[in-house]
Formats: C-alpha cells, structure tokens, sequence
C-alpha cells in the first residue's frame, strides 16, 4: 500500500515538472517559421552636418518576410526632439515621439514593405556637436521583437 502511495506521488510531481518545464520552453521553430518576420536593411544613418534650427528627416525600409502580418505595435524615441511615422501603402500615421507615444498602428501583409519615417527637429532640445537620436518600433515578430533605428548628425 505505501509502495503504490510513493509510486503515485512520484509520479504526479514528474508530470507536474514536465508541464512547468514545457511551459517556460521558447517557441519552437516552427511556431517561429508560422509567424511574423521583420526585417531591416539599415537600422542607422548619418545625415551630416545640419543646423540647429532646421530639421532632418530619414526614412527605414520594414520588411514582413514572414507568412502572418507583421503588427506595428507601438513606436517612441529616445528624446523630445524625435519622432517617428509609420508609412504603409501611401497611408502615414501621425507623428509619435518620447512623450507621445503611438498605440497600435496597423500590419504590414507578408512578402510586403513598409516606410518609418524618422523626424528629428534639434531647436526643441538644442544640443550642439555630434548627436545621435533614437526611434524605437514594437512589433509581434517572435524573434525580433523591439527594433531600433538611429540618426546621427553633428548640429551647429
């Protein structure tokens, strides 16, 4: 009797621990390969020498080379001065920036290509000699799933 009561009790606290180990698992490839896939060709751009009183703005190309739609979740950036639009099919967002921060703002199909548009107006914040500014993009690609893009420039 107590034999068969161990064996129960051993038992139950394997299956237990393989549940909560299976649990923590990262996703598989295949539920990764099933997914959204961003991709970037360039993640940074030096635009030069530029005034304090002017502004620059860049553009990033986004990629879905996954096979579900790419969500574009949020997008901030690194300072005041900064913001960022999302660009798809002839659509752009509003402007979105450290303390305006977007919600969700649309998918990108996959096999298609998007546009982040990054805005950066020095005079808000003037910081004079080399800056670089960042723009952050939240997406539900499982793998990558915060992206950063940057702009650098020397402000006189």
């Amino acid at each position: 009797m107590l034999l068969t009561w161990l064996a129960a009790t051993i038992g139950l606290m394997v299956g237990i621990t393989f549940l909560f180990y299976k649990a923590e698992q990262p996703p598989t490839n295949q539920a990764v390969s099933n997914g959204a896939k961003a991709v970037v060709d360039i993640t940074s751009k030096n635009v030069g020498t530029i005034s304090v009183d002017s502004e620059q703005t860049t553009e990033f190309n986004l990629s879905n080379s996954g096979v579900k739609p790419l969500k574009v979740l949020k997008i901030s950036s690194s300072c005041n001065c900064t913001f960022g639009q999302f660009i798809y099919e002839g659509k752009e967002s509003a402007e979105y920036g450290m303390h305006a921060p977007s919600g969700y703002l649309g998918e990108i199909a996959p096999g298609k290509n998007a546009k982040i548009r990054m805005i950066y107006r020095p005079k808000i914040m003037p910081v004079y000699g080399a800056v670089t500014r960042d723009l952050y993009i939240t997406t539900n690609d499982p793998i990558n799933p915060k992206l950063t893009f940057s702009m650098s420039a020397k402000v006189e």
